[in-house]
């Protein structure tokens, strides 16, 4: 199924894939056999060329105790804009500068209260699991490109608090280092 863009089309020439890249899926979808999802294909333009994005479903655990299939939505939007906002007021304390970003499950949420988004803390864990878990393919290119924003994560449960490290994919560490030269 392709969806086209349109919200992307002003920004189609700029160099900044990943702000013109459509990652989120805002749309309904039907679960086949209760648990699985098609992947889906958006269509965006990128130095004039029209591209395809297709997007894998991550596989996670629902409220329910059942694994099934989740795109990125707009808790997953609101989730990477604050461990982006992280990782850029951050002074290489939890971001190396590099690709690895440690943080807790209360640093995210107080990020997300900070900015006016609320998300309670299954939902913030949820989500982080589905920005690890979506894989990414773009169509369109001279080559095929296929990532994960979120390359590697683990979770470290301890008696009060959970902590991530999130080894992060090319696209969103080079978004941080360019918003942290903004930033500075």
């Amino acid at each position: 199924m392709a969806i086209r863009n349109d919200d992307q089309a002003e920004s189609s020439e700029d160099d900044d894939l990943y702000r013109i890249l459509p990652r989120f899926v805002t749309k309904e979808f039907e679960y086949l056999e209760g648990y699985l999802l098609k992947p889906v294909q958006h269509e965006f333009k990128w130095q004039g060329k029209v591209c395809q994005l297709f997007i894998t479903p991550a596989f996670v655990e629902d409220g329910d105790g059942q694994i099934k299939n989740f795109f990125p939505g707009l808790p997953e939007k609101q989730v990477e804009a604050a461990l982006i906002e992280l990782a850029v007021q951050d002074k290489n304390t939890f971001f190396d500068g590099k690709k690895t970003l440690v943080f807790t499950l209360i640093q995210l949420e107080n990020r997300l209260a900070a900015g006016e988004r609320h998300l309670n803390r299954k939902q913030i864990s949820r989500s982080i699991q589905i920005l690890a878990g979506t894989d990414y393919t773009i169509r369109g290119l001279e080559n095929t490109l296929a990532f994960r924003l979120i390359e590697t994560l683990a979770v470290v449960e301890e008696e009060s608090e959970v902590r991530f490290i999130a080894y992060l994919g090319d696209l969103i560490a080079e978004r941080i280092k360019k918003c942290k030269l903004n930033h500075n």
